[in-house]
């Protein structure tokens, strides 16, 4: 999968529990989501969490689980660390 179908992979993991909206005006639970433990680059131990996920139903988090699987790549060697984007909104 290519880093921006990762990126929408991890969206929809949120989306799927209701801690996003697809249409304006729709409802956004607030006690679900998803904690990353790990940037990009950064050295994880075997069986180190990389994320938390926080769901009110369990459809939701197996859903959420198997997209953010998708989401998530890990590799042998190093990797860049991508420049941090900084922007302000008026």
């Amino acid at each position: 999968m290519d880093k921006p179908h990762r990126r929408t992979a991890s969206i929809q993991a949120c989306k799927v529990m209701g801690a996003g909206r697809s249409r304006k005006g729709e409802a956004i639970n607030l006690a679900v989501g998803i904690v990353l433990k790990a940037k990009v680059g950064s050295e994880v131990e075997g069986g180190s969490p990389v994320a938390t996920i926080y769901a009110d139903m369990e459809r939701d988090y197996v859903s959420a689980s198997d997209l953010l699987a998708q989401a998530i790549t890990y590799s042998q060697v190093p990797v860049a660390v991508p420049p941090v984007i900084r922007a302000h909104a008026k």
